[in-house]
């Protein structure tokens, strides 16, 4: 049900349990990991109600309840009312008559799909219902894509008008008992209705969208696209859709298909209407049943395009929360919630991710970090080199988060040290590479992995590409068709290490940091230069 922030002792639960324990089954060092089974389910709603919150001026805004509310490790999906009035948003320089005039040429992903009703689909090869679902890619511009968001609202229009008029002149020949032509419908089109849906368009350019930007930049601290408080800002480079903000334009019916988030980080979505979205969404301790349901379907769960009954999951007893998100309505989906969109009128929405500095998010993350490699799925994340950045860069106050990311950092320090053991004990000679300001993680050509420190670069096609040790070694053996070249000096990383220490409870400073330079060395020689493709959020 809908909170009203004026009423201090509704967040008193939640106040007192924000930064409390998560217990969870799979530890963050654990070598085995495989989804979770289904949760007892006595007494469990199917239906039950989205956590709304209506906040009204900015001191409601920015306040500390509205932060816990939504980062509640209970509330999979939180619905933010009034949110852009309260934050003097200007929507108008997102709609599409603003945006066609200004950046008419810009890019976007165009997918094709078949409209349907929220609860059915319609496979495409089998004609039958089921889950999978069909949406084929191409490219259009937001200009071409407004054209056709105007001409589509014209036909509904036109269509509307018909058949309040065929209406009309079938109660009129019911009411004289005749049967004239004028009472017969008018004949519709047959087939298949399709809907074109414009999807990640890129607003990540601060030259170009300074302005749009600055709107976003009004948000509280932990919505925002960059912030102190965002694990994602501290990537050190753009990661589309992710740390940057993205654009998508719809007709009714535009489907997004169901998934968690890149590496289970949360997200912002705000609607820029004038249409509606609806919204259904399953708690994240529900998402191994659903991905054993997606394989029993020989679907993909993580990389896939699906669209999930709504009698299927009542039937195996999964909650799906279900609601609808007008003009100006914030949704913060919570770390790992399985969610699935489709417009309800003609609308655009702007959306990106975060990640809370919580050992939370941060588990979660590592986690289905893993479970990626595991499942040979990029990570568009690149977790290791993140985790070095916060320890370089920010100062760590809960002491569970920093257990965590000392964790990691050893395990990645072990890998880095055998791994160079090895390649000194075969002779093999390592260069120094290093790394530049904003220069993107490496991704292993072959497996997909994040290849950090150590790359094993060949040519290809007269491209220099990176792979990981494994796969060089796979292919060679002895590695001489390879150069090795180093990002990070060992000690420098260890150095990192020894001054990685818990922080006292303070607050946390304002300053939002830039584009993160990790270990800058301007006196690098120059490089080769490599293949590297950072993969865009869908």
């Amino acid at each position: 049900g809908q909170v009203n922030l004026k009423n201090k002792d509704v967040f008193k639960h939640y106040t007192a349990n924000a930064v409390s324990d998560f217990k969870h089954e799979y530890m963050i060092n654990s070598p085995r990991f495989i989804p979770p089974k289904l949760p007892p389910v006595e007494d469990v709603c199917l239906n039950p109600e989205v956590p709304t919150v209506e906040v009204n001026g900015l001191s409601e805004v920015h306040s500390a309840e509205l932060r816990h509310l939504c980062l509640h490790v209970e509330h999979p999906i939180v619905l933010i009312k009034n949110c852009a009035a309260s934050c003097h948003l200007n929507l108008n320089l997102f709609n599409s008559e603003y945006l066609s005039d200004q950046f008419k040429e810009h890019p976007m992903e165009l997918r094709t799909q078949r409209f349907q009703e929220p609860e059915v689909n319609i496979e495409a090869t089998s004609k039958r219902k089921g889950w999978r679902y069909h949406s084929s890619r191409s490219a259009i511009s937001i200009g071409k894509y407004n054209e056709y968001q105007q001409a589509s609202r014209q036909d509904a229009s036109e269509e509307a008008t018909q058949e309040r008029v065929d209406h009309s002149a079938k109660q009129q020949s019911t009411e004289q008992g005749t049967d004239s032509p004028a009472a017969k419908p008018s004949k519709k089109k047959k087939g298949i209705k399709v809907v074109k849906f414009g999807t990640n368009g890129d607003l990540s350019d601060e030259n170009i969208f300074a302005l749009l930007l600055a709107e976003v930049a009004k948000l509280p601290e932990f919505l925002k696209v960059a912030s102190p408080e965002n694990i994602l800002s501290y990537v050190g480079h753009t990661v589309l859709g992710m740390n940057s903000v993205q654009l998508y334009m719809k007709v009714p019916g535009c489907r997004t298909p169901a998934h968690q988030e890149n590496n289970n980080f949360c997200s912002v979505n705000v609607n820029i209407g004038p249409g509606d979205c609806e919204w259904f969404a399953v708690p994240n301790k529900y998402w191994g049943v659903m991905h054993r349901m997606c394989e029993r379907r020989r679907l993909c769960f993580l990389s896939g395009s699906w669209w999930p009954l709504i009698d299927d999951l009542r039937d195996a007893k999964i909650p799906v929360y279900r609601f609808t998100q007008k003009v100006g309505d914030i949704v913060w989906v919570n770390t790992g919630c399985v969610h699935w969109v489709q417009s309800v009128g003609y609308c655009n929405n702007i959306a990106w991710n975060v990640g809370p500095m919580t050992a939370h998010q941060y588990r979660m993350s590592m986690e289905r970090y893993r479970w990626n490699k595991v499942q040979s799925v990029k990570s568009i994340v690149p977790m290791t080199h993140v985790s070095w950045n916060l320890a370089r860069f920010v100062p760590i106050r809960e002491p569970e988060l920093h257990k965590q990311m000392e964790q990691v950092m050893a395990a990645s320090m072990e890998k880095l040290t055998a791994s160079k053991k090895r390649l000194l004990k075969e002779k093999i000679p390592i260069k120094w590479h290093g790394h530049e300001k904003n220069e993107a993680t490496y991704y292993c050509r072959k497996c997909e992995v994040e290849v950090f420190n150590f790359l094993f670069t060949t040519q290809l096609d007269g491209k220099h590409v990176v792979f990981c040790e494994d796969c060089a070694r796979s292919a060679d053996s002895s590695l001489l068709s390879y150069s090795v070249l180093q990002q990070f000096e060992l000690e420098d990383l260890q150095t990192v290490r020894d001054h990685f220490h818990l922080q006292p409870a303070t607050p946390p400073t304002s300053n939002t940091p830039e584009k993160l330079e990790f270990f800058p060395d301007a006196s690098s020689p120059p490089r080769a230069q490599l293949s590297s493709t950072v993969a865009a959020s869908s």
